[in-house]
């Protein structure tokens, strides 16, 4: 027997005795600190309390907020070292000594014994945008979970292994990413930082970072007019005015992770900008002349055969805005309206339990003018896939989704973790 092995069974079986009754049915009581008992608290309250030092924020203020204040001071100090004053020049990574080489990322085995194995594996890709003004498909960007923003110019290669991504953001006071968006130009790139996809490993991010040379760098917007904070908050989707690119639609909704997700002075719901992403603002949602509820908005979309952007409200339904983002009102005709109701989803509640629209998903097909959407509810349960020809005008047509629901995979199937990695595109032929 190896000597390691021999010291972890020691001290396991040590941690067994002193945890094993003794005849009189009474433990063995660990050494406790008298300065941990104090004021009357219990040495267990006492040690998380010791834990929690440090680990979270002040009452009342914003630990996406601190972050952000701590990745200023740490830029501004190593400016201070390196001799240079301006903000934002140089990588952080530039000091004296030996160059780095990049180790990663790289796709690892996911279970070297093989048992159960999903072959190699890298982190979640949590948003993907081509550019649409290089007319080869070349130029792609991609987010990652917490990765950071990455860009590819030879994306389209015939041979994938011969494809390189290039980090982009790395130096940015966050790395997590929710949403990506490229302007018609392929000039203006608006990345929403943090993760909406709902679980206790998607953080929070500090806001928009906008970019007007293609990604080369970066402004980082942490407020919309009026001071409503997007710190704490992750972005569902960006979406241009093909038309009029200086319209733009940003869905904002809650990260998964607890700290930050609820800070002060923030509002999830739906944003415009007017100035293709410089400046953002609060729109309006109604039913009928009522103003909604603020709510995570789960997708948007653009409509660039009418006009139209269209979104989806958690515990609301689906709205639309002909007038860039502004004013959004609800459909008049909603995909499974026999649910998705205002008896169910009523104007000033967002009672996930009542109304089955947890997350939704858009896609629009300007060739076919199809609007799809899919969406489930909090269980979750599937909402089913609907389609669309003219905005629910007419009313929505339900697509079978019986092979997602019986999909023969050994792993489970249907929309059990629908509500963490639901989505649907439109194939443009």
């Amino acid at each position: 027997m190896r000597p390691k092995h021999l010291r972890l069974i020691l001290a396991g079986l040590l941690i067994f005795l002193l945890r094993w009754p003794s005849s009189g049915q009474q433990r063995i009581q660990p050494v406790i600190d008298p300065d941990e008992v104090r004021n009357g608290r219990s040495p267990i309250h006492a040690r998380e309390e010791w834990f929690l030092r440090g680990r979270r924020a002040p009452a009342g203020q914003s630990p996406a907020a601190l972050r952000e204040h701590a990745f200023a001071q740490r830029q501004a100090m190593e400016r201070a070292q390196q001799g240079t004053g301006a903000a934002g020049e140089g990588p952080l990574s530039s000091g004296s000594g030996s160059a780095w080489q990049a180790l990663g990322p790289a796709p690892l085995i996911s279970d070297p014994s093989g048992q159960q194995s999903y072959g190699n594996v890298a982190g979640r890709v949590t948003a993907i945008a081509v550019d649409q003004s290089d007319t080869t498909g070349n130029t792609v960007y991609v987010g990652a979970a917490y990765g950071g923003v990455w860009k590819s110019a030879n994306a389209a290669a015939a041979n994938a292994a011969s494809v390189l991504w290039t980090p982009i953001a790395d130096d940015q006071a966050t790395l997590s990413i929710g949403a990506i968006a490229v302007s018609p130009d392929g000039q203006t790139v608006l990345v929403g930082t943090g993760e909406a996809n709902n679980s206790v490993d998607s953080y929070y991010g500090l806001g928009i970072l906008r970019s007007t040379n293609s990604g080369a760098s970066w402004t980082l917007i942490s407020n919309a007019t009026g001071a409503p904070s997007f710190r704490g908050l992750g972005f569902s989707k960006i979406a241009f005015n093909t038309s009029n690119p200086s319209q733009v639609v940003a869905a904002v909704a809650h990260a998964g992770a607890g700290e930050g997700s609820d800070p002060g002075n923030n509002t999830v719901g739906l944003y415009f900008s007017s100035d293709g992403g410089a400046s953002w603002s609060l729109a309006t949602v109604l039913d009928g002349g009522t103003q909604v509820i603020s709510g995570s908005a789960t997708d948007v979309v653009f409509d660039a055969n009418n006009g139209t952007f269209y979104a989806a409200y958690r515990a609301h339904g689906f709205y639309q805005s002909s007038n860039g983002g502004q004013t959004w009102t609800r459909l008049a005709n909603q995909p499974a309206p026999a649910s998705l109701n205002l008896t169910n989803c009523p104007t000033n509640s967002a009672n996930l339990s009542g109304c089955p629209i947890y997350r939704g998903q858009l896609a629009f097909n300007p060739a076919t003018n199809e609007l799809f959407t899919w969406f489930v509810s909090s269980a979750p349960a599937d909402g089913g896939i609907w389609m669309t020809l003219n905005g629910g005008a007419t009313g929505w047509s339900q697509i079978s989704d019986a092979g997602i629901s019986a999909c023969g995979d050994s792993f489970g199937c249907g929309v059990s973790q629908g509500d963490y990695n639901l989505f649907i595109a439109a194939v443009p032929n």
